[in-house]
């Protein structure tokens, strides 16, 4: 008699515990993913947008201007690309966000009057959005270029000629390619960098 109370003692132990253990997963599980996720949000926005970072896109652009040669940048995050003449979006689906989830885009950092002096004010501003997406939040991040004004009244833009518009990756490719004299404005230069996906 004392022999099965002690085994019906011991499987009612380990039944509590897996229950206790099984109890905590699912409700461990869910937060576990989510702090996950924003260290992954973190992460593009330190790998490829952060002016702070020399290798990311800010910093590297900044080089093959000076230096008109070419980089590589590159992120711990895979995602989708959109590169038109002015701007780089990167966008993915994550279970967090860092703004608002209104699709209104938010200013980080840069220029956000979008327009400056070429020795004094930075020549692009960074934007973040997010939307509701299914179980999560699609995540967007935006390096825009401005016009910088010199000061003999000359007007510089980066502008970024892309291999293709749109494409999945966690690297580019950024090369110089030209300056270029607007035809209709001669106080109007572009300079022109060319954007590959790797």
């Amino acid at each position: 008699m004392k022999a099965q109370s002690e085994i019906i003692s011991a499987v009612v132990i380990v039944i509590i515990s897996m229950s206790l253990f099984g109890s905590a997963y699912l409700w461990g599980w869910p937060i576990l993913e989510k702090k996950r996720d924003e260290e992954k949000v973190r992460r593009v926005f330190d790998d490829y947008f952060d002016p702070t970072n020399p290798n990311s896109m800010v910093g590297i652009i900044e080089e093959i201007k000076r230096d008109k040669s070419s980089k590589i940048v590159s992120g711990s995050e895979e995602g989708a690309w959109n590169v038109t003449n002015g701007s780089i979006i990167f966008y993915k689906v994550f279970r967090v966000s860092p703004f608002p989830s209104d699709g209104k885009w938010v200013f980080i950092d840069g220029n956000a009057a979008g327009v400056g002096d070429i020795n004094v004010d930075p020549w692009y501003v960074i934007y973040g959005k997010s939307e509701p997406y299914e179980d999560g939040y699609m995540v967007y991040y935006n390096l825009t270029t401005v016009n910088l004004t010199d000061s003999t009244g000359k007007t510089f833009r980066i502008e970024f000629s892309p291999d293709k518009n749109s494409f999945h990756g966690k690297s580019l490719i950024f090369q110089y390619n030209t300056e270029v004299i607007n035809p209709s404005d001669p106080n109007y230069i572009i300079i022109s960098i060319k954007v590959y996906p790797v």
